[in-house]
């Protein structure tokens, strides 16, 4: 998807922001891995690559990986949208496994994040049954609930489940 603006070609960027405070963490959908899906089953023709970055008071840290499946990412559209408590973590599973999860908890408009293997920001420096999984919880009102809807959905219309 492209636009024009004053002579000049943008590309439209498939990526949901959260922030709070002094704690931000952005997600972006590069591509789909696979440009067809003819020859691959449903589950390798959704694999996606994707790169995020995130600060807060202890780390600032950056990580761009793939095999990435769209699927966690509708579940947590859905959770969002319809104000429910997430029934277990939704995740993007990556290289290394569950490496990038989410859930919400609506009464007390609680967003997290969880980090864990490649995500974690220690990445290469992450130790296996030594380190545990970092979170990042951001407390979002309406605005920001409604804004990260509407990311969301906008990733969804640029990256369908196929």
């Amino acid at each position: 998807m492209t636009k024009k603006l004053k002579g000049k070609k943008h590309l439209a960027r498939a990526n949901m922001v959260v922030f709070d405070g002094e704690k931000k963490f952005t997600l972006e959908i590069l591509k789909y891995i696979h440009k067809s899906c003819s020859g691959f089953d449903y589950y390798v023709a959704n694999f996606l690559m994707i790169t995020m970055d995130a600060y807060d008071e202890n780390y600032t840290w950056s990580v761009t990986d793939k095999y990435f499946e769209i699927k966690g990412l509708e579940n947590l559209y859905i959770e969002l949208k319809l104000e429910r408590n997430t029934k277990e973590e939704l995740f993007f599973e990556g290289t290394e496994g569950t490496e990038l999860s989410f859930s919400y908890i609506p009464s007390e408009k609680l967003f997290k994040v969880m980090f864990n293997y490649k995500f974690h920001p220690k990445k290469a420096r992450y130790q296996f049954g030594e380190d545990e999984e970092y979170e990042m919880c951001f407390y979002l009102n309406e605005s920001q609930r409604n804004g990260l809807i509407k990311s969301i959905e906008n990733i969804l219309k640029m990256f369908p489940y196929r």
